[in-house]
């Protein structure tokens, strides 16, 4: 995996609302700031971000890594999308695969035209206003049946290791791989009262 160019402003992002976020200098794994999504009302709203910086335009095979923070109590309404199909210069989740985190189920899974398909859940225990750091990464491999599968696995750095979460993700249809658009980014649940944070985060693309 070769890792790409730091992203660290919100102008190398496609947004879906630019009134749901913000850099936060207040809180932050490294300084000065971290991403905050959040929204003034008090019902979830989401927005959904792409990075649009021209070598993650078409990521394939990849990996993300960052880190992670939810205020809510239960509920994170974190994820990250990779495979993205949405065009440069807007951001949308209508067709990608994603990791979405959420209460103390994660989902992987993909959408297609909007409908969402989960084809692995993980249990993982994660606590409020805690700093999690985090890796998705996923690539084509030859599928025992016929033709190719994607391979999706999740890890949590544990005293300064990788460590995996749950059962490796396959999907026989490997979705996208040959589009030419395959972008990376996230989407957030945002509330008034319960902002997300993120930080720190690498793109990285398969040699």
């Amino acid at each position: 995996m070769n890792r790409l160019k730091n992203h660290h402003s919100l102008a190398d992002f496609d947004w879906s609302d630019v009134n749901k976020r913000a850099l936060d200098t207040g809180l932050f794994v490294s300084p000065p700031s971290c991403l905050r999504c959040r929204n003034d009302q008090a019902g979830f709203e989401t927005v959904h971000f792409l990075c649009k910086h021209a070598d993650t335009l078409d990521i394939p095979d990849g990996r993300i890594v960052c880190w992670m923070r939810t205020h809510h109590p239960n509920s994170a309404g974190f994820r990250l999308t990779f495979r993205n199909q949405c065009a440069d210069g807007s951001a949308d989740f209508a067709n990608c695969y994603f990791i979405g985190i959420f209460t103390d189920t994660t989902y992987i899974g993909h959408r297609i035209a909007g409908d969402e398909t989960y084809f692995r859940t993980i249990t993982w225990a994660w606590a409020p206003d805690t700093w999690y750091h985090i890796r998705l990464t996923w690539e084509s491999e030859p599928d025992p049946g016929n033709g190719t599968r994607i391979k999706i696995t999740f890890e949590l750095e544990v005293d300064d290791e990788w460590v995996q979460q749950g059962d490796t993700a396959y999907d026989s249809a490997d979705l996208w791989k040959d589009s030419g658009t395959n972008r990376v980014g996230g989407s957030r649940e945002t509330h008034i009262s319960y902002p997300n944070y993120e930080d720190d985060t690498e793109y990285w693309a398969k040699s």
